[in-house]
């Protein structure tokens, strides 16, 4: 599998990185964020499966090519919808979603977290409820309006 996709960084306004990984977008991101020169991390603002990675890449750099930052680097001053627009031609699989569901998973658990080891009584605040019948320890979220 290989994947197209969009970058954004807030440290970076108004440019987006469009770059290509053979491994998993999550894992790509991670690598570019490492280095201590970055100083605020990358998002994924599109991703996208694609059937040939290097020419989807291609294709794109030479679209906005007169957008591109500087030669031979993957920058481009560019709203990132319109390259969005562009990929979205060439994609399979729409992949941004399950980065979206999985970073909002995480946020979640982190967030729970936090809020069980402040004590039940936050948790009764906040609407959750905790259920001990079971293991492993389940939470419950009361949603407004579930059913109705």
């Amino acid at each position: 599998m290989s994947y197209v996709y969009i970058l954004i960084n807030e440290a970076m306004p108004g440019m987006i990185k469009i770059g290509r990984t053979t491994t998993s977008v999550k894992q790509r991101i991670s690598e570019l964020n490492a280095p201590a020169g970055i100083p605020l991390p990358f998002t994924c603002y599109y991703a996208a499966r694609v059937e040939d990675s290097q020419k989807v890449e291609r294709k794109l750099h030479e679209a906005f090519g007169d957008h591109r930052v500087r030669e031979r680097r993957e920058f481009f001053r560019l709203s990132p919808h319109r390259a969005q627009a562009a990929l979205e031609l060439a994609a399979l699989e729409d992949v941004a979603v399950a980065l979206l569901e999985h970073r909002r998973r995480d946020a979640l658990a982190h967030h729970l977290g936090d809020l069980l080891l402040r004590g039940p009584h936050v948790l009764e605040e906040h609407g959750l409820a905790v259920l001990a019948g079971a293991q492993p320890l389940r939470l419950q979220v009361a949603v407004d309006g579930a059913g109705d």
